[in-house]
């Protein structure tokens, strides 16, 4: 007998670009019997339960509280419910899906729109980080870690984007 009113919480790093990997890792974690209920950065909130098959998908979009409403109400309507939030991520759980490549997009082409608003989220984070690197670059005598800091920040951005830039483009590849 599971005792359902535990919790725990898992500590694990997903960047961004990673998010087909934590839909991944979710449901493993189902099938070993711990719920999603809450997500922030890095750190999972999982209700114990029985093991289950779920499939878990995330969704990038910032959207007012109107909008997400209706947005909201448009998955509720496809059988997807609503999980948890963080960081304009949504989190999406269906137990009663019927195939194992089920996808929370119509077609490829609004899947390449959300691998799109994904880069642009990195792009933007890119270019903020370029613009203070003059003054990092000044900075850099006085304190060397701050500098290697930033200059492998700074190369995890490029090679984000660069793996967004790859991802968007073989899934308009297919369109």
């Amino acid at each position: 007998m599971v005792n359902i009113n535990k919790y725990i919480k898992k500590f694990k790093i997903f960047f961004v670009w990673q998010h087909e990997e934590e839909e991944k890792w979710l449901r493993e974690m189902s099938l070993k019997g711990y719920e999603l209920v809450n997500a922030r950065l890095f750190t999972f909130t999982f209700k114990v339960c029985e093991p289950k098959d779920v499939v878990y998908k995330l969704d990038y979009r910032r959207l007012s509280r109107y909008e997400e409403d209706n947005y909201l109400t448009i998955f509720a309507e496809s059988d997807w419910e609503y999980v948890t939030g963080c960081m304009n991520w949504f989190y999406f759980k269906n137990e009663n899906y019927s195939d194992d490549k089920m996808e929370i997009f119509n077609d490829k082409e609004s899947k390449a729109e959300m691998v799109s608003r994904v880069q642009k989220l990195i792009g933007l984070v890119t270019v903020a980080e370029l613009c203070m690197l003059a003054s990092i670059i000044r900075t850099a005598e006085e304190s060397p870690v701050l500098a290697v800091f930033w200059g492998l920040l700074m190369m995890l951005l490029i090679y984000g984007n660069i793996k967004m830039f790859f991802k968007r483009r073989a899934l308009r590849k297919r369109f």
